[in-house]
């Protein structure tokens, strides 16, 4: 059995299809879906829709899909291949690939290259973005950013997991990040103006990226009880051309070598004790450090925050950038958006994650949302802004959605779904689960904290007071968090050079005590408890 795939230039892939994958992954795997920020398999992005060629052998529409596809675009044969098994799909099927160009890649130049000194290449691996620095000396000559060359496969964590359990699929996406260390590499002498050459490579990554960048199985990450299969610590090769690659210590199963390389920037700042690190993506890694007996201790969870706070699965979710709204504020006509620079917007490419949770927080202030998250009833409430702002909940995707004073580029208006609303309610809840987790393990109370440092997709551009005021942490904390910003990549730049700093994070890997909240068999009732945005259930 077999289908064709169709791109929109006339290249074509016959697919032979393997269990288990979706069509988006099989498109994926093909080469046929460039790099971009995915749903994951929601059915909410739309970015991973197909045209059947013979709308006849299209699978009858499921729900999401009738949400997403207008009418007459699921009777030419429009489907959503994250929605679709691939062996689902009839044999001699055409499909037309998603028509997506592939995002830019950035690149900048911070020092000139003195003398005949090699490169260290530190690489901060994210599930969705792949940040660099090129080191001189313990200087950074040039940096970038651009996405996970993996990120096809899906766009969080369990997904790149259940790619990976596949061996071939794991050799994908190994090749995929080999692939582009090679090619960066071996265009900085260019890019320098120097025949200067990478002589070492420093990668870190949770521990799904770095074991897939290294060809380890992910077996252990895959299902309860989950295991740390490889600590770190280590050099090994990742390819002929490139030089051996040190991965920094890893402390648990899902609290990798990003966020442990995170805390030897803080460490090296002298900020006092006890802090809490959260380095918040797709996954959220927690670390306490605090004093016991004279030394330094950790204690470290991690819970799965899926993708909404990088702007990925929500309705208009779009990772932060030009035109992309960050922030929303109320003024006397109403909602007024804003882009990361301030400048205020009318049309918008989408709303970041953490524009999202500024949106909830003002409507939750403005009295138009309740802390369950439901928009109240114009009729019961007693503010005038809030009756004004509720007027425009109409019908949406078959959802009463609220209308927001913003337009996409073809003149149709941004909404607010119920579902989005959902899925900020679960990120609030599994946050609030592991921030309280380690403060008891610690044995410390949420005021005894210096300062809790923000890294990864929620830092740069959250507000405290709107992380605070929807529950995510408790009341009288927004004061001491700081916007760390990439903490993971400033980490591995400085392991580079400092061999002391590998050996201190070991040291203190080897002693962390790792929550497994997982398998707390309170986990389930405390996560129920914190779906609300409010601060009840903090102790």
């Amino acid at each position: 059995m077999a289908f064709i795939i169709k791109r929109a230039d006339g290249a074509t892939r016959t697919v032979e299809p393997r269990p288990g994958r979706t069509l988006a992954q099989e498109i994926f795997a093909h080469g046929f879906l460039p790099p971009r920020p995915l749903c994951s398999g929601l059915g909410r992005c739309g970015l991973c829709r197909v045209r059947f060629e013979d709308a006849s052998l299209a699978p009858a529409a499921e729900p999401s899909e009738q949400e997403l596809l207008a009418p007459e675009e699921i009777a030419d044969g429009w489907r959503l291949a994250c929605r679709r098994q691939a062996q689902a799909v009839p044999d001699g099927a055409v499909i037309f690939a998603p028509d997506i160009e592939q995002d830019g890649r950035r690149m900048g130049r911070d020092a000139q290259v003195e003398g005949p000194a090699g490169l260290c290449l530190a690489v901060d691996l994210g599930t969705t973005s792949l940040h660099w620095a090129a080191m001189q000396n313990q200087t950074c000559v040039v940096h970038g950013k651009e996405l996970n060359p993996q990120l096809g496969a899906g766009s969080e964590v369990m997904s790149r997991i259940g790619y990976a359990l596949d061996p071939d699929g794991a050799r994908e996406l190994q090749a995929l990040v080999v692939d582009r260390l090679e090619a960066l590499a071996d265009s900085l002498p260019e890019a320098l103006d120097s025949d200067v050459r990478v002589e070492q490579v420093c990668l870190v990554g949770n521990t799904a990226m770095t074991a897939i960048a290294q060809g380890r199985s992910v077996d252990g990450l895959a299902r309860a009880p989950y295991r740390l299969e490889y600590p770190g610590d280590a050099e090994s090769p990742l390819s002929e051309r490139l030089p051996r690659c040190y991965v920094p210590a890893q402390i648990g199963p899902f609290v990798g070598a990003d966020a442990a390389a995170g805390l030897v920037p803080l460490l090296r700042q002298d900020i006092p004790l006890p802090f809490l690190l959260a380095d918040l993506g797709t996954n959220g890694e927690f670390i306490l450090v605090q004093e016991q007996g004279g030394e330094v201790r950790l204690h470290a969870a991690s819970v799965a925050l899926g993708p909404a706070l990088e702007g990925i699965g929500l309705g208009h979710g779009a990772m932060a950038g030009p035109g992309v709204a960050t922030r929303f504020e109320l003024a006397p006509a109403g909602l007024v958006a804003k882009e990361a620079g301030g400048a205020m917007l009318r049309t918008a490419a989408g709303i970041s994650g953490t524009g999202y949770l500024s949106l909830v927080h003002t409507l939750i202030r403005a009295g138009a949302l309740d802390r369950d998250g439901h928009f109240l009833d114009p009729d019961e409430v007693s503010s005038p802004l809030a009756r004004r702002l509720l007027v425009a909940v109409e019908e949406h995707a078959a959802h009463c959605a609220l209308r927001l004073p913003l337009v996409q580029k073809n003149g149709q208006p941004l909404h607010l779904d119920p579902r989005d609303v959902e899925e900020l309610l679960k990120v609030k809840a599994a946050f609030h689960v592991a921030f309280d987790a380690l403060l008891a393990a610690a044995g410390l109370g949420a005021g005894d904290l210096d300062s809790v440092q923000l890294a990864g997709a929620l830092g740069e551009h959250v507000s405290p007071a709107d992380l605070e005021g929807l529950g995510f942490v408790p009341r009288g904390v927004a004061p001491r968090l700081r916007a760390a910003g990439n903490l993971a990549l400033e980490g591995a730049k400085l392991l580079c050079y400092e061999i002391s700093s590998r050996t201190r994070l070991a040291q203190l890997a080897r002693r962390a005590q790792v929550l497994d909240l997982a398998s707390d068999g309170g986990f389930h009732a405390a996560f129920a408890a914190a779906m609300t945005f409010d601060h009840a259930t903090h102790s």
